[in-house]
């Protein structure tokens, strides 16, 4: 979970931190949902037309000197460490 603090900006914007950014794959132009329930709790979905994993795959492969497969087992690898 990131839980961070945020200040509104002049037009009413947020930012969503960097880390959040990094760790879902959030670039401009992708699109989020906002829900505002009564209780004053807002919650923002991101909303993606393709899984993050395909989208990290598309970004290994445009990338020189990389090969993408060998990228994703290490990132499997990593991933299966922290559970």
């Amino acid at each position: 979970m990131i839980e961070r603090t945020i200040r509104i900006g002049e037009k009413g914007q947020i930012t969503i931190p960097k880390a959040a950014r990094e760790k879902w794959l959030i670039k401009p132009g992708d699109n989020v949902k906002m829900i505002i329930m009564p209780s004053g709790t807002i919650t923002i979905e991101i909303i993606q037309k393709e899984e993050p994993e395909d989208r990290l795959l598309k970004f290994l492969d445009k990338m020189p000197g990389i090969d993408a497969g060998k990228a994703w087992k290490r990132i499997e690898k990593e991933r299966d460490k922290e559970r």
